[in-house]
């Protein structure tokens, strides 16, 4: 989430200069989740997982000088799960992951009018599969798929971006008597935009 405070933090300064009246609005999200099997012998299964969706959206309208019109849009969908299969010996599975979206919008009055807009996605996830010994099997999945959308029109100027992204992460493991394998996954996306249009002077 840093990145999307750098954005943020940017267009509270760009709106705070010379204006003598501004309209803001902001919002964020933020998915924390952990998923941990431990397995220590015998004959069984173990499942764990988590799902979550998220869906945000806002709109700002100025009806100064002809009007200004803005709106956002952030929706994500996010899955987590893992598996234990276990014959003889331990096993263990840890799922680690945290997500997070942020934007802001605002517009500025005065005879030099401006307005912007901010997204940022951040995802980080990580999977960790055991099999120390004994047979057995584990397998462990998680992924995101979420996009952002943003639009500015004003009297003279029309301005979209979008962003998305969709991502994976699986570990799976069949061991053997005399096996020890281990499976590491990790996984770092950050996602920015931004944009600004200057509405230019207005006589009075």
């Amino acid at each position: 989430m840093k990145k999307g405070f750098v954005f943020s933090i940017a267009i509270v300064l760009l709106f705070a200069s010379g204006a003598w009246a501004f309209l803001g609005q902001g919002q964020g999200f933020h998915i924390g989740a952990a998923n941990k099997l431990m397995w220590y012998g015998g004959v069984g299964t173990a499942q764990g997982g988590n799902t979550a969706t998220v869906g945000q959206e806002q709109e700002m309208f100025s009806a100064r000088h002809g009007g200004t019109y803005g709106i956002q849009k952030e929706t994500g969908v996010f899955v987590q799960s893992g598996t234990i299969n276990n014959v003889h010996g331990p096993s263990s599975i840890e799922q680690n992951a945290s997500i997070g979206g942020l934007q802001g919008q605002g517009v500025t009055g005065g005879c030099y009018r401006t307005t912007g807009q901010t997204q940022g996605l951040c995802l980080d996830m990580d999977t960790v599969v055991s099999k120390p010994w004994g047979v057995g099997g584990a397998g462990a999945a998680q992924g995101f798929v979420g996009g952002q959308s943003q639009i500015v029109i004003t009297p003279t100027t029309a301005s979209a971006q979008s962003q998305f992204v969709g991502a994976a992460q699986y570990a799976g493991i069949t061991a053997g008597p005399n096996n020890d394998p281990l499976v590491d996954n990790s996984l770092d996306i950050q996602l920015g935009q931004n944009q600004s249009v200057a509405g230019g002077s207005h006589p009075h």
